[in-house]
Parts: structure tokens; sequence; C-alpha cells
């Protein structure tokens, strides 16, 4: 299994260049262009979701993101020290465009969506 490791601080400034980085060693490392922009979707949604929501201090932090890649697999995690998200307390992910909380449930939606599980 390899493994690949990539960091940013909280500024959606460098989601960008994170995903631009990732695709290039991804690709370099065999995997199909299909599932790196799936992922970078997914994957920008969720930093977007930890950037908005994670740090009320407003302070400069590291996010981690690790990929391990095998065969059959393709494993992301996510680090960071943010405040803690419990899905439990999340809003419907059907939401409307109408409705005031669409792009809460957006990145927690397209995330288990394209995962088809989040842990």
């Amino acid at each position: 299994m390899e493994e690949y490791n990539f960091s940013l601080t909280n500024n959606a400034a460098a989601i960008e260049p994170l995903q631009k980085e990732l695709q290039t060693t991804l690709q370099a490392g065999g995997l199909r262009l299909h599932f790196i922009s799936a992922l970078n979707v997914a994957l920008g949604e969720w930093l977007e979701n930890i950037i908005q929501y994670a740090y009320p201090d407003g302070g400069t932090h590291r996010i981690e993101v690790q990929c391990r890649v095998s065969e059959l697999d393709l494993i992301v995690r996510v680090t960071d020290d943010g405040r803690e998200f419990d899905p439990s307390h999340f809003p419907d992910t059907s939401a409307r465009a109408s409705d005031e909380n669409v792009f809460a449930a957006r990145g927690f939606c397209a995330a288990t969506t394209t995962s088809g599980r989040v842990r």
C-alpha cells in the first residue's frame, strides 16, 4: 500500500493547490483520473467545511491529508485540531437550494455520496 501525505493551513486559498498536488501525485502513482476527480470534489467540500466551521478562534491551524492507495482501496484520512463534528446533529442533507442550511449540508452529502461511507 502506497501512502501520500499532504498538508495545508486553514485558508480556503490553500485547497486548490493541494488538490492539484494530490492529482499529480496520485496520477503518477497509477490512479485513474476519474477516481481522483471524484476524490477532489469530496475533499474540497470536506476541507471547506473544516475551514469554515472547525476554527472559531480565527487562528492559523494545520490540516493533514493522508491518502493510502492499494490495488483495491483508496483510503483518505483528514486530521485537524478543530472543533469536533457530530454527524448525528447535522441538518437534513436533502435540503433544497432555497433552504437556509443547503450549503452546510453539501460537503457532508458529497463525502458520503462519493465514498459510500464516512468514518
